[in-house]
């Protein structure tokens, strides 16, 4: 099961990647494009940090026996976590776009105005 999410979530990632790529040029170094993942990165971490309080919540909800404001809880977990399930593609499709970028550099046929494809 875990090997089928997986391909999906490639399919995701690289359908990311192509949408960066026709937002944003190849990064012109390596150093702008660990800014960009390390942007990437702190807005998981965000959305991670949220998950975490409605965790928290959610013990709370449990000792006091309050069903809605668990099921309140849940529901913004769900979103929490799909927020952060988008962020995590962003990471994954910046750090390929490091790879891919680096590799045009090397080509010695980057420009300024290189576009990845």
């Amino acid at each position: 099961m875990i090997d089928t999410l997986l391909t999906e979530v490639d399919d995701i990632v690289d359908r990311e990647y192509h949408r960066a790529n026709k937002d944003h040029l190849a990064f012109a170094s390596d150093h702008e494009g660990h800014d960009v993942l390390h942007e990437e990165i702190e807005e998981a971490k965000e959305e991670l940090e949220k998950l975490e309080k409605a965790s928290d919540a959610m013990k709370i909800a449990i000792r006091q026996n309050d069903e809605k404001a668990m099921r309140d809880i849940a529901k913004s977990a769900y979103y929490i976590a799909c927020n952060l399930a988008a962020e995590a593609t962003q990471v994954a499709a910046m750090a390929l776009k490091i790879v891919s970028s680096q590799e045009l550099r090397q080509s010695n046929k980057y420009t300024p105005q290189s576009g990845l494809e």
